[in-house]
């Protein structure tokens, strides 16, 4: 419980308005490279709440495993066994519905499967 010892509640605040301030971002930069068709206020403000859902939840994540860990070596080694999961199961290289049974299951647990196929509801492309 390293992370809360130190009193960093006004941490937590911090990054997250700062992950959000970074999916705002994130969403600009892709607006401007990628052409969304029909893209209106209503369709952005969803894309951004989607964004700004699953940055937090892979903040709260990151936060998790700092907490649990006993040094910042340990955390470090710890992100790629939660990252390379959320790759994997996101739905982006390998579709669900290919997917065997225990991977559909576990992609259910994985914040990046819903906000991918959120987005792909969002703009009207999803194939799952």
């Amino acid at each position: 419980m390293r992370s809360f010892k130190g009193g960093t509640r006004k941490g937590i605040v911090v990054l997250g308005a700062l992950s959000l301030f970074q999916a705002l971002v994130f969403l600009i930069v892709i607006r401007s490279r990628v052409a969304i068709p029909d893209l209106d206020l209503i369709m952005f403000l969803k894309m951004y709440a989607t964004l700004s859902l699953v940055n937090l939840g892979g903040m709260a994540m990151g936060l998790t495993v700092s907490a649990r860990v006993s040094n910042e070596d340990k955390a470090t080694g710890a992100v790629p066994l939660m990252v390379l999961p959320q790759m994997s199961l996101a739905g982006a290289m390998i579709p669900v519905s290919g997917m065997p049974a225990a991977g559909k299951l576990l992609s259910n647990l994985a914040i990046s499967r819903w906000g991918f196929e959120n987005l792909g509801i969002i703009t009207n492309v999803n194939n799952f």
